[in-house]
């Protein structure tokens, strides 16, 4: 299991290298540099169990990142949809779950987030989330696991893959 100086060349290497559409856009590399600031963190540092995941595709049918995941620290969110209704991205304490728009009140969603649409259908546009805890801790803690999902705003389902989520976790 990774320590932060085996999982900071692997988010550098994952995040950075995604198009960040004409615009050059600077989300994703804002998001990295918070993500890094966590792990080089006085709780964070020594700890040997970090992961970083890529869920492609986040809808309905959530992704499960980790059934083992004891913390969650945040994600960076990819839409790629220029549709007139927004969508809501979540994380979720949980081994599984399909997510429902009409409930984003479950005791078990730990994070919920509504990225912007897209200006042009293709061109992404990113929004990071970055947890940083407790004054004992770093990060969110997790009982069940860590899963990925997301629904529409008006129940409309996200078209498949409209969204994707880089996640940061300790497993």
């Amino acid at each position: 299991m990774p320590s932060p100086s085996a999982i900071l060349p692997v988010m550098e290497g994952m995040v950075s290298t995604q198009a960040t559409g004409s615009r050059g856009r600077m989300e994703p590399a804002l998001w990295v540099e918070t993500m890094k600031l966590l792990l080089r963190a006085t709780g964070g540092r020594d700890e040997t169990d970090f992961e970083f995941a890529l869920a492609d595709d986040v809808d309905q049918t959530a992704n499960v990142i980790s059934t083992a995941a004891t913390f969650y620290f945040g994600m960076l969110i990819e839409q790629d949809s220029a549709d007139a209704e927004r969508d809501y991205v979540v994380a979720v304490d949980a081994d599984s779950d399909t997510t429902d728009g009409t409930a984003m009140s479950v005791n078990t969603y730990i994070n919920t987030v509504m990225p912007r649409a897209a200006g042009t259908d293709g061109t992404p546009e990113y929004v990071g989330v970055a947890l940083i805890g407790g004054p004992d801790t770093l990060g969110f803690p997790l009982t069940t696991g860590l899963t990925i999902g997301a629904d529409g705003n008006d129940g409309t389902d996200p078209a498949a893959d409209d969204l994707r989520a880089w996640v940061l976790y300790r497993d």
